[in-house]
């Protein structure tokens, strides 16, 4: 990538100052774009002087937007005039201007990256204002789930303009840009960089933050950012995916996972349950009304199901989506007296147990996969489960973070590698229990079709064949959630063995396969609002 850095100054009435600061910037970067944002007459000379002077390109705001209009300004300013990346900094002169260079080596060793200033103070910081910018800290550090970002006030700082201006779509104008587009840029993908700088409030300098005004706007800019990683977090399943990708639960990003579980350990700590289910309900009733692909998905599935949809159906299905995920921290921290619990057929399991007998347990994507888990954790059933995609050291690491004494067994699965089948097969002869979802084909490369609410749909086939190799028993288990705290598990036998005939082995498999669509279409019938496979279930490519 080229690499060609311009500094944006924004100012407003700083006709004292703006000189000294442009002067000093000049020293390590030539290039400064200069915002008035409608300064009062001195102010606007002293812009227009400096431009003269040829020591800027001046843009002027006719009327006072606020710091992030004059800072949304001054870099598509930059962006039109084929720069690739801003130094945004400060004009009242509180920023330390020989610390220019190292911020822009950082950004030209990553050139995708935020470039993030954390703040020295000296004494003559205000009290109040290092009390708002820890909060703000705190509120930004819990809407992106880490500490990406170590200081989301400081206005010095390196963007890279594309990146940014995308980000800065439908952001606050006022002192709440900061922030937001950092938290947005972050969402965004792009990585950060945070460097030490010293910051020092020069004795009679012009601030222009209203001690109250401001701070509600950064409360409510706040207030929106958290409802908003909520849903993102939620409803990851439902974002943009590549147009290759977009028919397939393949195309979802993964990376979500540990964000999202982190995220929920923190929102449930602050809140508890009853609090976090409340804030849960309004951020739903959000997307429902903007999340049009969502809707068709939801709606498409009751109409095949149930003959006929209502809004409050789809509501329903969503904020148990939601809540089934809310409810995964309090499980995993081993807090199972918050829940109602229903089962149904795990004595079975007990005698597998006695008789060291190994089990594969199938599944499928209605309910809590996870209080199914771990509620044969707690009755000391084990259970290995099969993942995807890599996620089992991260998902170890989130197990260990919410609960250090949770260790979860994980098995990965990679296309093409049979290194997890033989793990399956060590764990079965070793009469343990092994988990896996039935109605995801995508990565299974033997696929059937089966018939599931009159249509035609693909399910993965290789499992069967497994099981058959290892002589082992198939049972079916379900977690169905009833709000407000209800989960009703159950597990029935699905097969004793499978047995594959030389002459007729596909259609032994084909029909062992649609036996287990037509319990999948049951459990389905008890519950139609658990059913949590967000993408077109029967269009998916084979």
């Amino acid at each position: 990538m080229t690499f060609r850095p311009c500094a944006v100054i924004p100012t407003f009435d700083n006709q004292t100052t703006i000189r000294a600061v442009v002067e000093k910037v000049r020293e390590h970067l030539a290039d400064v774009i200069v915002v008035d944002d409608g300064s009062a007459q001195p102010g606007r000379e002293e812009v227009a002087r400096l431009a003269r002077d040829r020591l800027v390109h001046a843009v002027r705001r006719e009327q006072n937007g606020g710091k992030g209009a004059a800072v949304k300004t001054g870099l598509k300013a930059a962006y039109d005039l084929g720069y690739t990346h801003a130094l945004q900094i400060d004009a009242d002169g509180q920023h330390e201007v020989a610390d220019i260079e190292r911020f822009l080596a950082a950004a030209r060793e990553q050139p995708e990256a935020l470039v993030l200033g954390c703040p020295i103070f000296d004494e003559s910081v205000p009290k109040g204002r290092k009390i708002g910018r820890q909060v703000s800290v705190f509120w930004t550090s819990l809407e992106v789930g880490s500490r990406a970002i170590q200081d989301p006030l400081c206005g010095f700082r390196v963007y890279p303009l594309a990146a940014a201006l995308r980000a800065a779509r439908g952001t606050g104008d006022r002192m709440e840009f900061d922030p937001e587009i950092a938290v947005r840029m972050v969402w965004g993908g792009a990585p950060t960089v945070n460097l030490t700088t010293k910051v020092r409030y020069p004795p009679g300098g012009v601030s222009h933050f209203h001690l109250f005004r401001d701070n509600v706007r950064i409360s409510w800019m706040h207030t929106r950012m958290v409802t908003l990683a909520i849903l993102r977090l939620l409803f990851w399943p439902f974002r943009s995916k590549k147009k290759e990708d977009a028919a397939t639960w393949l195309g979802t990003e993964e990376t979500g996972t540990v964000f999202g579980m982190r995220f929920l350990v923190l929102l449930c700590t602050v809140f508890g349950r009853t609090a976090a289910r409340l804030a849960l309900k309004p951020a739903i009733l959000y997307y429902l009304v903007f999340a049009k692909t969502a809707r068709r998905c939801s709606r498409d599935w009751f109409m095949r199901v149930q003959g006929r949809c209502t809004l409050g159906m789809i509501y329903r299905q969503f904020l148990n989506f939601a809540e089934v995920a809310l409810d995964r921290v309090f499980l995993l921290k081993g807090e199972f007296h918050r829940f109602q619990w229903g089962s149904q057929g795990f004595e079975q399991l007990r005698k597998l147990q006695a008789e060291k007998r190994g089990a594969i347990l199938l599944g499928a994507h209605i309910g809590s996969v996870e209080a199914m888990r771990l509620i044969a954790d707690n009755r000391s059933l084990p259970v290995n489960v099969i993942t995807y995609r890599g996620n089992a050291r991260k998902l170890n690491a989130v197990l260990q973070s919410i609960n250090p004494k949770a260790v979860g067994r994980f098995i990965e699965l990679t296309p093409g590698d049979v290194s997890a089948v033989l793990r399956v097969r060590e764990l079965i002869e070793a009469g343990e229990l092994v988990a896996i979802l039935g109605d995801r084909a995508d990565l299974d490369p033997h696929q059937v079709s089966a018939e599931l609410f009159g249509a035609q749909a693909r399910f993965p086939a290789s499992l069967y064949a497994v099981a058959a190799v290892m002589h082992c028993p198939i049972y079916l288990t379900f977690s169905i959630y009833r709000s407000p705290n209800r989960y009703d598990c159950f597990c029935e036998p699905f097969a004793e063995s499978i047995d594959l005939p030389r002459g007729g082995r596909d259609e032994e498999i084909a029909r062992q396969v649609q036996r287990y669509a037509q319990r999948l279409e049951h459990y389905c019938r008890l519950a139609p609002d658990n059913w949590f496979n967000f993408f077109d279930f029967w269009g998916a490519r084979p």
